[in-house]
């Protein structure tokens, strides 16, 4: 009979310290994410914990000092910092107990409610192994940031390369990349952002250009007044759609005798700024149609000699929509 209450309270004993062996690393978390908190100051941090006393051991060792001979303050700035270290010792003890010993008592840790946890910190001045280490790490750290902004410096430039040759898709990629080297990077935050309201608006242009129409596309040579072979081109363009358009971009694609490209031209037939005074500085609207002036042309200055006349393509390369 004793031997069975002697074993069974065995049992009860192991599964009680068991128990609370499971829970040290909880107790251990807590302690960390207290002592991490003044790392974000600038200190170093290790930390101990005994089962069996229940005592946490953190050590907080602080940064070597960077002296600059030119500024007295220097010196007192450090002594200052010293003192504050102390001070905030003494309020993180209480503090720690409390959450570790109360983390316990939610969890049903019999033993560290008999045997509490207490917390025990020790500040330290950084020794020569400490300093050289610091310093090794400090270097090591400034390397992987320059490397890092170097990177993401890389990135930005490619980013905004796309965005100028309209490939946005592109360009978003980049800046995720950017954001996972550096999610604070802000100029990579703010690109993101206006590049994402560039696509939608780009895939609302480009569904809409299917409700424009081009035709009755002519390119020759033309005679003029004051010349007499000029290359020119004339088109006319239907709008479809049920919105008002304050902007169309023609492109019109040239061709040699073998029908390659050889060169291209930009138009606006349709561009409504204040500063147009011409007859293209009209809107246009829903089932409008544009047309240039009877007996007038868009000139082609640029389109080489090797150019066989009437061998052109074109299409609606851009539009802006009337707000």
């Amino acid at each position: 009979m004793i031997r069975r209450v002697i074993g069974i309270g065995i049992l009860i004993i192991a599964l009680i310290f068991g128990w609370h062996l499971y829970l040290t690393s909880e107790a251990r978390r807590i302690a960390h994410e207290i002592g991490a908190k003044s790392t974000e100051t600038g200190l170093e941090m290790s930390l101990s914990l005994s089962p069996i006393t229940n005592v946490v051991n953190m050590t907080l060792t602080m940064p070597p000092p960077d002296f600059d001979e030119d500024n007295p303050w220097a010196a007192a700035g450090y002594q200052l910092g010293t003192a504050l270290c102390a001070g905030l010792i003494k309020v993180m003890e209480p503090i720690a107990e409390r959450e570790i010993n109360t983390k316990a008592r939610e969890n049903f840790d019999i033993y560290a409610m008999l045997i509490p946890y207490r917390v025990r910190i020790a500040f330290e001045e950084p020794d020569e192994k400490f300093i050289a280490r610091f310093r090794e790490r400090q270097k090591e750290r400034k390397e992987k940031e320059a490397e890092k902004k170097q990177k993401a410096d890389a990135l930005l430039k490619e980013a905004s390369k796309l965005k100028k040759e309209k490939k946005l898709h592109a360009a978003l990629q980049k800046y995720d990349q950017i954001l996972g080297l550096d999610s604070e990077f802000v100029e990579a935050k703010q690109e993101k952002t206006k590049t994402e309201k560039e696509m939608k608006t780009f895939e609302q242009k480009e569904a809409y250009i299917k409700n424009i129409v081009l035709y009755g596309l002519e390119a020759r040579y033309y005679k003029t007044y004051l010349e007499e072979k000029v290359p020119g081109v004339e088109f006319k363009l239907k709008n479809k759609g049920d919105r008002t358009l304050k902007e169309v971009e023609v492109t019109v694609y040239f061709k040699d005798a073998t029908g390659a490209i050889i060169a291209e031209e930009d138009y606006h037939p349709v561009l409504v700024t204040k500063y147009s005074f011409r007859g293209d500085n009209k809107p246009l609207k829903p089932n409008y149609v544009w047309q240039m002036e009877r007996g007038k042309f868009y000139k082609a200055d640029s389109v080489p000699s090797e150019w066989k006349e009437g061998a052109v393509s074109a299409k609606i390369t851009n539009i802006e929509f009337e707000e």
